[in-house]
């Protein structure tokens, strides 16, 4: 198996796919010699693969196992495979990134961190209406069966309690401006 590296694509190629440029195969031309009582089989000669997918090879740079092996642990490591001078792949560090890159990961940072708010909010606006819908029924006749529990009752503090830290959170995330600057994100609430 050979690795290369494409100079137009900057990716690596195997033959493993590609299959190989040339076969060893036998010798069609090979004629046995009639006055050889043990016959041998015929030599095998280096032949076009016409299964070979390869680009030509102007286009490919041959990587050994090793080049090959170590630039993709750097790429997994975190740095960038470039090109050199010559045209051949090499590890660089990845460039910092810019101030507009820095702000709009932090947008979207600030859009993540809302939708979670949001989602919690509901729920608990949710659980919360259930759980007020059960006290009500304490005072209503026949409606014991639909009664809020202690354990509801007591649920149900819990969860406008979470529902106003989580709206202040929400607050606090709106306050959030995307500048590139380091950003101290607000606390997210316990519960």
């Amino acid at each position: 198996m050979a690795w290369y590296f494409h100079k137009q694509t900057a990716g690596f190629l195997t033959t493993l796919i590609y299959g190989e440029r040339t076969l060893l195969k036998p010798d069609p031309d090979w004629l046995p010699d009639p006055a050889d009582d043990n016959p041998t089989a015929p030599p095998l000669v280096r032949m076009q693969n016409p299964d070979c997918t390869l680009p030509p090879e102007e286009l490919l740079l041959p990587l050994s196992d090793q080049q090959y092996t170590e630039l993709i642990a750097g790429q997994e490591s975190g740095r960038m495979i470039g090109i050199n001078a010559k045209g051949y792949p090499v590890l660089q560090d990845r460039p910092a990134p810019t101030q507009e890159q820095i702000q709009s990961r932090q947008a979207a940072d600030k859009t993540r961190h809302i939708a979670v708010a949001n989602t919690q909010k509901a729920k608990l606006a949710d659980r919360i209406a259930t759980l007020r819908d059960a006290v009500a029924n304490i005072e209503q006749p026949g409606m014991q069966a639909f009664a809020a529990t202690a354990e509801e009752q007591e649920e149900l503090s819990r969860c406008e309690l979470a529902l106003v830290q989580w709206k202040n959170y929400a607050i606090e995330l709106g306050r959030v401006a995307p500048t590139g600057a380091p950003i101290v994100w607000p606390e997210i609430p316990d519960n």
